[in-house]
C-alpha cells in the first residue's frame, strides 16, 4: 500500500479538520469591501494574509488592528457554527486507537484552535503547532522538519493532509507525501497537479488509505 509505512499524520486545520474556509473568505471580504480571490491569499499564516490584503487593497488600517479585530469577530462568529463533523471526530479517534502520532500544523494561532477545536479531537492529538511556534510559514517546511526530528520519524513515515495547494507544496518541500483534502477552494485535479500523492473528500476517507 502507498501509505502502509506511515507512523505520523499531520493535519492542516482550516478547510481540512474544520469547515471554515468559506466563512474566512466572507469575513475578509467584509474588511476589504469587495470579493477577494481566496486562492491568491489563503495558505500562509493569517498575519501574512492580512498584510497582503492591506497592501493590495490599500486599506487604511494597521496590521495589528486588523489582526485583533479579525480574531475577535471571526472567532466569535465561527465558534457558533458546526465546523467539525462527527465523522471527522470519529476518524481521528480511530487513527489514535490504531497507534498513529497525530498532529495539527496550522497557519492559524493556537489561541484560535483552543476555542474552535473540538475537545474530542484535541484529547486525541499528540501536538498542536500554531503560527506562534515557527518563524517561517507554509510552504517553508521548517515546522514539519522540526516535528519529524522531535518524534524521530523518517520522512517516509510522515504524511501531511491539507486542503490548499500550499499544503501540498509544504509537504513536498519537507520531502514527505501530501494528501489533498478536497474542499471549497481546490478540487481533485488541482491538488493532484500540485503534487498530492492522493486526495480525499473527508477525513473518514483517510482510513481507507492507511
Amino acid at each position: 500500500m502507498q501509505f502502509s509505512d506511515i507512523k505520523l499524520i499531520a493535519f492542516d486545520f482550516d478547510g481540512t479538520i474544520a469547515k471554515t474556509t468559506k466563512y474566512a473568505k466572507t469575513f475578509f471580504e467584509k474588511y476589504v469591501g469587495q470579493e477577494i480571490d481566496a486562492k491568491k491569499y489563503f495558505g500562509p499564516p493569517t498575519k501574512v494574509v492580512i498584510a497582503n490584503l492591506i497592501k493590495d487593497y490599500k486599506l487604511k488600517i494597521s496590521l495589528e488592528d486588523f489582526y485583533k479585530s479579525w480574531n475577535k469577530n471571526y472567532i466569535s462568529f465561527v465558534s457558533k457554527k458546526k465546523i467539525i463533523t462527527k465523522s471527522t471526530i470519529n476518524a481521528i479517534k480511530k487513527l489514535k486507537r490504531d497507534g498513529y502520532i497525530l498532529v495539527i500544523i496550522t497557519s492559524s494561532s493556537r489561541k484560535k484552535l483552543n476555542i474552535l477545536l473540538s475537545k474530542e479531537i484535541e484529547k486525541n492529538l499528540d501536538l498542536i503547532v500554531g503560527s506562534e511556534d515557527y518563524k517561517k510559514g507554509k510552504p517553508n517546511p521548517e515546522s514539519l522538519l522540526k516535528l519529524m526530528k522531535k518524534y524521530k520519524i523518517k520522512k517516509s513515515e510522515c504524511v501531511y493532509i491539507g486542503d490548499n495547494i500550499v499544503d501540498i507544496y509544504f509537504a513536498k518541500n519537507a520531502g514527505i507525501r501530501g494528501i489533498g483534502k478536497i474542499d471549497f477552494l481546490y478540487g481533485k485535479a488541482e491538488l493532484e497537479k500540485a503534487g498530492a500523492t492522493a486526495t480525499i473528500k473527508t477525513i473518514k476517507d483517510l482510513l481507507k488509505l492507511l
